[in-house]
């Protein structure tokens, strides 16, 4: 069996997300699958280990990844990839957007943060851009704006942990 590039990206985003889950106070199960629509979706479903019979939350995660090796990164979003993270957001309690910047690092963002730099009217091709100067924090633009605030280089996974904690305990 051959690993392909893709596979490596996304091995990465679910070990730096597992390294953060255990840093979680409380215990959780956890499960992840891929969605049925592309290769780049995901569903992740929490519940607290002390109360199994909690409904659990949803997250929906949609990975994109670059190779190539400095900023700025820059992404492509098919029309059919806009309307499955709104299939995930609809579906889910939260969608995040996780991001792959060569070897830089993994950034991410929550569905309302995506609606800032991708809006309602999908075109055909849109994209969302990345970037990042030594020592600072990301910047992430998109077809139809820029984000508001920078992000830190721990967002992720901290951002999914942060909502899965506030979320179950």
């Amino acid at each position: 069996m051959t690993i392909s590039i893709e596979q490596k990206y996304h091995g990465a985003v679910f070990k730096e997300l597992i390294d953060g889950l255990s840093n979680l106070e409380n215990s959780i199960y956890y499960s992840i699958a891929p969605t049925n629509e592309s290769r780049s979706g995901y569903i992740m479903e929490v519940i607290p280990k002390n109360e199994p019979n909690t409904q659990p939350i949803k997250l929906g995660l949609f990975i994109k990844h670059s190779t190539k090796r400095r900023p700025p990164w820059r992404y492509s979003f098919h029309y059919v990839h806009q309307v499955e993270m709104d299939l995930l957001k609809s579906e889910c309690n939260e969608m995040f957007l996780v991001l792959v910047p060569g070897d830089d690092g993994i950034a991410s963002i929550n569905y309302s943060m995506l609606k800032e730099i991708l809006d309602e009217n999908y075109e055909e091709v849109e994209w969302v851009s990345l970037s990042r100067k030594p020592n600072q924090s990301y910047r992430i633009a998109g077809s139809n704006g820029k984000l508001r605030t920078t992000l830190a280089k721990n967002t992720f996974p901290n951002l999914l942990v942060d909502f899965i904690h506030k979320s179950l305990f």
